[in-house]
């Protein structure tokens, strides 16, 4: 378990607990300032995570910018999302996201399940979360569905920066690189959505993007 604790997604509770992002977003941020994040744990004593982090600068050339929070958004009812991912417990994160904001969302493990919903006589989802990382070429998934339905969003999801631009030569319309925030796929699938649904978003997420 402390081999995996900084991983995205990793966790321990149960399916309606936990989104396995809290210790992963700890490490991205202390890493970013230049810090470290030990852990020491014995089984029975207890765990003792320690923070280091390089002295601070004097007070006049500190940065001024901060990092504000993303706006809660709500999608519109009937909004659907297809996450194609093979590691059950990303599934099971973004969902739970995705849900609290008010989507439908639809699983496939793989690019072959994936595939065949869009051959399957259903309803098109509004976007398709797509792991790029999977077993399946994720590059050849994206023409795969292309050629099913030219119209479909696809949003593209690595841990890899050097598939984005593969993944845009195959026809993703966007890239999303983990480890990603809640907020950050939030936003990410907002941008997707925001010719034809913007005008259905309430007027207080407008004004909130606005900000």
């Amino acid at each position: 378990t402390r081999q995996q604790i900084f991983e995205p997604f990793f966790t321990t509770k149960t399916a309606r607990a936990g989104f396995g992002l809290g210790l992963a977003s700890v490490q991205q941020i202390v890493t970013a300032h230049g810090g470290e994040t030990t852990v020491e744990s014995q089984l029975g004593a207890g765990t003792t995570f320690r923070i280091r982090l390089p002295a601070a600068a004097s007070a006049g050339s500190r940065r001024a910018d901060s990092v504000i929070p993303p706006p809660v958004i709500r999608f519109p009812a009937g909004t659907q999302v297809l996450v194609a991912d093979d590691e059950s417990m990303v599934r099971r994160s973004v969902r739970r996201i995705l849900e609290q904001a008010g989507c439908e969302v639809v699983e496939a493990a793989d690019g072959a399940e994936i595939v065949g919903y869009f051959k399957a006589e259903r309803r098109r989802p509004d976007v398709v979360l797509l792991d790029l990382d999977m077993p399946s070429p994720g590059e050849q998934s994206i023409q795969a569905l292309r050629y099913y339905d030219p119209e479909v969003r696809i949003l593209a999801v690595s841990g890899q920066d050097e598939r984005k631009g593969r993944a845009y030569s195959a026809g993703a319309n966007g890239f999303l690189a983990k480890p990603f925030s809640a907020g950050k796929l939030v936003h990410a699938i907002y941008e997707l959505l925001s010719g034809p649904l913007a005008a259905e978003l309430t007027l207080t997420d407008i004004r909130k993007l606005k900000r």
